[in-house]
């Protein structure tokens, strides 16, 4: 997982913690736990990004349209790519909210890459 900058966004600089002594490239911390009622009419997500950051999405179930960004498209959009040094350009999809933060991603393959852009 590769931490990046968006073009045309005003994004917030992260860095994953790196691999510790797992194998996987998402590191020792990394985890995330979607968690149901038993009538289904509640869902809670929460869990730790590689970056350390841990986040939480409390009932999505009753945000209004507004308030639930997940799953958005945000469009083909050129990024900074740390590990190559270059620009590379990729579709990225909002994928929850860490705090008043959109968390947004791009993958290709076994590659990822995350940004915070503000909300």
């Amino acid at each position: 997982t590769c931490w990046t900058s968006l073009d045309g966004f005003d994004s917030i600089e992260s860095e994953s913690l790196g691999r510790g002594s797992l194998n996987g490239g998402r590191g020792e911390k990394t985890f995330s736990e979607p968690l149901i009622d038993q009538n289904a009419d509640s869902v809670k997500i929460h869990g730790c990004l590689s970056d350390g950051t841990y986040y939480e999405m409390s009932n999505i179930m009753d945000a209004n349209e507004e308030d639930l960004q997940i799953g958005r498209k945000l469009g083909q959009i050129k990024f900074n790519d740390n590990e190559s040094g270059g620009t590379k350009e990729g579709i990225f999809w909002v994928k929850g909210m860490v705090g008043e933060n959109k968390l947004v991603s791009y993958g290709k393959g076994f590659n990822v890459w995350n940004a915070y852009i503000k909300s």
